[in-house]
């Protein structure tokens, strides 16, 4: 497995709208940080009904290993979601490598159980490791599974956030700019913030499994907070 490496991040710029398919897609023109999106909620959605319901995100982690940083990660979010906002968290192991031949009318119990899982969720939160500069085989798998059939698949416009953890110390920063490629190709909508990356996670995460790190728990709060506030204007 590769070892993290030094990496500037890039911000981006101005997008023109662009067409894919025959759907026409606005490109968001400025990244918007967390800070930003908390500050919106906090002067505009005060009170609003929009603002307060229910909201249930599917957390997917990206790793098959028990006890894995990423699904912990994805644990600790569940203590810095905003009041009414409820996370389930799944996996992605036991569904059958992708095959045109399998994705009919009538799919592999686990693949239609997968999707249904997105299409009951307001929001995707991914947690992923990175593998070789990269998102796990798995994960990138159940998204082909779940980005079918093409413009209908429950993948479409759904509001989706990326985290990572890793041993090293960048965090996965490539995961995510592969994972955040892999999803502009199904149409999801990624939360417009910059990377919540965790790095040395052995180091932020007790024997117990819980995130002890107390920057980190600030980041998070902050990452889910605005995360919250723009899945509610969608």
């Amino acid at each position: 497995m590769a070892h993290d490496e030094s990496v500037d991040q890039l911000t981006d710029s101005a997008r023109p709208e662009c067409v894919f398919g025959r759907q026409r897609i606005t490109r968001v023109p400025d990244r918007q940080t967390s800070d930003q999106l908390v500050e919106v909620a906090d002067q505009t959605g005060a009170g609003m009904t929009e603002s307060t319901k229910a909201l249930t995100i599917l957390g997917i982690t990206g790793s098959l290993r028990a006890g894995s940083f990423n699904t912990l990660l994805l644990e600790a979010c569940r203590s810095h979601l905003p009041d009414g906002v409820t996370l389930e968290i799944t996996g992605v192991g036991g569904l059958p490598i992708y095959d045109t031949a399998l994705d009919g009318d009538d799919p592999p119990a686990g693949v239609a159980a997968f999707r249904q899982s997105i299409a009951d969720a307001d929001a995707v939160l991914y947690s992923t490791p990175e593998y070789n500069f990269s998102i796990p085989g798995g994960l990138k798998n159940a998204i082909d599974w779940a980005s079918r059939p093409a413009f209908r698949a429950v993948l479409t416009h759904k509001p989706s956030g990326v985290l990572s953890a890793t041993g090293g110390p960048l965090g996965g920063v490539r995961a995510q700019g592969h994972l955040k490629q892999i999803l502009s190709g199904t149409l999801s909508h990624v939360f417009p913030a910059n990377e919540f990356l965790v790095g040395d996670a052995g180091k932020k995460f007790d024997e117990e499994g819980r995130l002890t790190d107390e920057k980190t728990r600030e980041r998070l709060e902050r990452y889910l907070t605005g995360f919250v506030a723009w899945i509610r204007e969608h």
